[in-house]
């Protein structure tokens, strides 16, 4: 004997992206896993994890871009939606999510993107090479050129370090020129 068995799915539209049937399978009311799962991917959750000491820097409602490896030229913005209030203590990070519309259905879950979370305008900050800055007497230094070619050190404070770049916090204001190459040529000329 066959027996077909309908049922409608909660979503107007949606994919399968579970099966938890296969042939011959008995099916019994007290089955507690779902035979099938559908969810709606017009919109995907991306999850980020924001280093603790950065968290002072995003907000919920900030803009962030996403770049995905399958998409190289293009960009797909969204906002913050949600800041965990918990940070992970394997980690350190802190979760941090947005919902991304995918109304065009390319993107997919799963999908590995890099993310950019941009600042407000009034908190712009000013981002130079780690290569750039050189390290003595437990300070971070910068080599600045007022004008006619004589520089001078300067120390500065630093503030968020990533994987190559920091955040310049005290010691260099927008607009001034400092040393990017050959950093170590002005200090080992002093010697």
């Amino acid at each position: 004997m066959l027996i077909i068995a309908l049922g409608y799915a909660p979503l107007p539209r949606g994919t399968i992206t579970e099966r938890n049937i296969n042939p011959g399978i008995e099916v019994k009311p007290d089955l507690t896993a779902s035979l099938f799962v559908a969810s709606d991917l017009t919109h995907l959750r991306v999850n980020i994890d924001i280093f603790e000491k950065g968290i002072d820097l995003i907000h919920t409602g900030a803009n962030v871009i996403l770049n995905v490896p399958a998409y190289p030229n293009e960009d797909f913005v969204t906002t913050i939606s949600y800041i965990s209030r918990l940070v992970d203590e394997t980690t350190r990070t802190v979760k941090v999510s947005c919902m991304l519309p995918n109304l065009d259905s390319r993107l997919l879950p799963a999908m590995f993107t890099s993310v950019r979370v941009l600042s407000d305008q009034d908190d712009l900050a000013i981002v130079i090479l780690l290569t750039v800055m050189f390290t003595e007497d437990e300070s971070d230094w910068i080599y600045v050129n007022p004008g006619n070619y004589h520089y001078h050190k300067r120390a500065v404070k630093t503030g968020l370090r990533l994987k190559n770049e920091a955040v310049i916090e005290e010691g260099l204001e927008a607009g001034e020129r400092f040393v990017v190459d050959g950093a170590l040529l002005p200090r080992s000329e002093k010697r």
